[in-house]
């Protein structure tokens, strides 16, 4: 087997595949019913029939009773003992999906089972949240197990890289060696001549997946027909595409697969084979309508709608709302979208969900057919009041809970009745709007979200941008566009301001591009607080800013999507600081200059508010003399650790008079040890600091 680079191959890989993976323990080798869930990735569930994912840990037979009904634990536990894969066909897929299964034993004792859809467009892949890292030869084993063609590139500003990862069925369809497709890229094996492939890029790089199809090229010059799913992914700090691609021979083989699981139908062969056709049909419509754009929700439900109608032959279709009536308690059947020649149903009616056939729907939970009412459910008001007699529907949930029924009905009937091929086609319906109408909520509360930041990020006087990587202003708020000179609020426009007008640090270094704060979090993926910036307008003072800069990483991947950079005006506090700092150092040089001893102190209170002794602002060097200190060991202390003798004295008690009555105070210095000899005390109240601030004045000039 061909070494893989274990960092550009991991859960990821797996979860965006439209393949099933599984990864299955047996607890007890002689019990199939202890086989425990080690990982599922997002397509596992096609043979499942539920999503394995949140299940982890648990055991097979519990969460998926279809499995045991069906005799999957006894078929897995039998490929274990072998030690053998086994291709399981239509009996290791008790859904009725049409998928392909494969088992698998694993070199520690576990079991692969992967599936593959039948269907041309495979199963839509999700945002999942599993936990697989396996060692590099098991990952190996799984990719391998595929029988489509794996390929794994990278894709920068010149086009696609060399290959990354590859899979066996790679170097077994196009006939190179592992070491030669390590060389190569995707444009060495597409047919240009048949195919844009920088168009397809192009796309890709736009919509972040795509499906096309395209003539690929063998070492033998043989010419493959490939279908590709194909999405951009980040591995390793890398944008890279992951692409499946399947051959014709693979299509030959589900449909072969398709026909094994039906042999037992014989004469119906034929009828079954179209049905599948239309299916696979019907499926590339939804697909359409699922990713077309569409001017409304409204829009593309009836999109959806009208095809179901053509699909199923009814006239009448319907998305339903089951809302519980608040006052009554009573579940209600309420139109969202219809399509119907009866001006009667339209959206908005809202009646008794017992009056209508999706009461089954809901009672039951899954899809509920009649061909002819009048024979299978004579009694019900929607046959006996509205004259319907063919209906099918199914749930509709979104977000884990019912949100109500998409259904078809006709006043004719339906001798024939509704085929499983039908009721599979509106239930992958129920879930494509479902999903839809899941991310139209998400939509919508997000421009909500964006629309209420955009509101308040308009009113703040701090000036606001968004830089994309692109270093693009892509947002920016009337503040930011004043402050930057901005010509625009949302065009496009680079974040290159030094070229434009002069930027300085702190200090009034000029900046470049490359020192602003957004490309230094682009550049590490953390925030910058607090940083000092002056820009210099064309003719103007420098004005000075506090500049913070936050990351946006909405994929949680560690990797920025973009910059929110603020700007707060600080020209003013830095003018007034600096002069505050210039008049201190003026004062203290004043203060160091006299021959008198000068401090100042801040008191200090007890819970009650009572001052209980004061610490050390402002120590001359006169004064540090006089008190036989240095200075720098008495600023931040207080006065009775340092000198407790004076707690005893009149002159501390004076000094709390003038903190807390505000009066002045003139006397001699206590006889304390630590004077070099008397002084006479002059003290004023520092009202700003709750404090007051003193000097020793000589004896002889104590009366001027």
């Amino acid at each position: 087997m061909r070494p893989l680079a274990s960092d550009t191959l991991d859960r990821r890989l797996l979860d965006v595949l439209p393949v099933g993976v599984a990864i299955y323990e047996l607890d007890d080798p002689g019990d199939p019913a202890t086989l425990r869930i080690r990982y599922a990735n997002p397509a596992s569930a096609t043979v499942a029939g539920v999503d394995l994912r949140a299940r982890t840990g648990e055991r097979l037979a519990e969460v998926a009773p279809v499995a045991t009904e069906a005799g999957l634990l006894r078929l897995y536990a039998d490929v274990l003992r072998s030690g053998q894969p086994r291709d399981l066909g239509a009996e290791g897929d008790p859904t009725g999906s049409g998928a392909a299964v494969r088992a698998i034993p694993l070199d520690d004792g576990a079991l692969a089972v992967v599936s593959e859809s039948a269907s041309e467009g495979a199963q839509a892949l999700q945002d999942a949240q599993a936990d697989l890292a396996r060692e590099e030869n098991r990952s190996r084993t799984l990719l391998d197990a595929i029988g489509d063609v794996v390929l794994v590139y990278p894709i920068g500003p010149e086009g696609p890289g060399t290959f990354l990862v590859f899979n066996d069925a790679a170097v077994n369809r196009y006939g190179y060696s592992p070491d030669e497709l390590r060389a190569m890229t995707v444009h060495d094996l597409i047919d240009s001549d048949r195919f844009d492939a920088e168009g397809a890029l192009t796309e890709l790089r736009r919509t972040r997946r795509a499906t096309f199809d395209s003539v690929h090229r063998t070492k033998s010059g043989d010419r493959l027909y490939m279908s590709t799913h194909a999405r951009l992914v980040e591995l390793a700090g890398k944008l890279c595409v992951v692409a499946l691609c399947r051959d014709d021979a693979d299509r030959r083989q589900f449909r072969r697969s398709i026909a094994r699981s039906n042999r037992q139908l014989e004469a119906s062969v034929a009828q079954r084979t179209r049905q599948l056709e239309a299916f696979s049909e019907d499926l590339k419509i939804l697909h359409a309508i699922t990713t077309a754009e569409h001017d409304s929700p409204a829009d593309r439900f009836d999109a959806y709608l009208r095809a179901g109608c053509e699909m199923f032959d009814l006239p009448v279709g319907i998305l339903s709302a089951t809302p519980v009536d608040e006052v009554t308690g009573e579940r209600m059947y309420r139109l969202e979208a219809v399509v119907s020649p009866d001006p009667g149903f339209h959206p908005g009616l809202t009646v008794p969900l017992s009056e209508a056939f999706c009461d089954a729907v809901v009672d039951l939970g899954h899809t509920v057919t009649y061909g002819d009412a009048q024979e299978q459910a004579p009694d019900h008001p929607a046959c006996v009041a509205r004259g319907l007699r063919a209906f099918i529907g199914t749930p509709v949930t979104v977000d884990g809970a019912l949100f109500g029924t998409l259904n078809f009905v006709s006043p004719e009937p339906r001798p024939e009745g509704f085929s499983d091929v039908e009721r599979d086609l509106i239930e992958v319906m129920a879930q494509a709007v479902g999903r839809r109408i899941e991310a139209d909520r998400a939509e919508a509360a997000e421009a909500a979200s964006r629309e209420r930041y955009r509101a308040i990020v308009e009113t703040v006087d701090a000036g606001v941008i968004v830089v994309d990587t692109n270093f693009e202003v892509v947002m920016s708020n009337p503040s930011a566009r004043e402050f930057l000179g901005l010509d625009v609020a949302h065009d496009a426009e680079t974040d290159d301001l030094p070229d434009r007008w002069p930027v300085l640090d702190a200090d009034g270094t000029p900046l470049t591009p490359a020192d602003l704060p957004e490309r230094e979090v682009l550049r590490t993926g953390e925030p910058v607080r607090g940083l000092v910036q002056g820009i210099v307008p064309p003719g103007k003072p420098v004005r000075w800013y506090r500049v913070n800069a936050t990351p946006l990483d909405h994929d949680g991947d560690g990797t920025p999507e973009a910059v929110v950079v603020s700007f707060h005006d600080v020209t003013d506090l830095r003018a007034t600081a600096l002069a505050a700092e210039r008049s201190e150092d003026l004062l203290r040089a004043v203060l160091s200059a006299s021959a008198e001893g000068v401090m100042a102190y801040r008191a200090v209170r007890d819970g009650d508010g009572a001052v209980e002794d004061f610490e050390w602002l402002l120590v001359t060097d006169r004064a540090a003399e006089i008190v036989g200190r240095d200075a720098d060991d008495l600023v931040g202390r207080q006065l009775l650790e340092e000198f407790p003798e004076v707690a005893e004295t009149d002159v501390f008690e004076a000094y709390i008079r003038v903190v807390d009555e505000g009066e002045r105070f003139e006397g001699p210095t206590p006889d304390v040890e630590v004077l070099d000899r008397p002084w006479w005390i002059r003290a004023v109240p520092l009202r700003a600091v709750d404090g007051l601030a003193m000097r020793f004045v000589p004896l002889d000039e104590a009366g001027s």
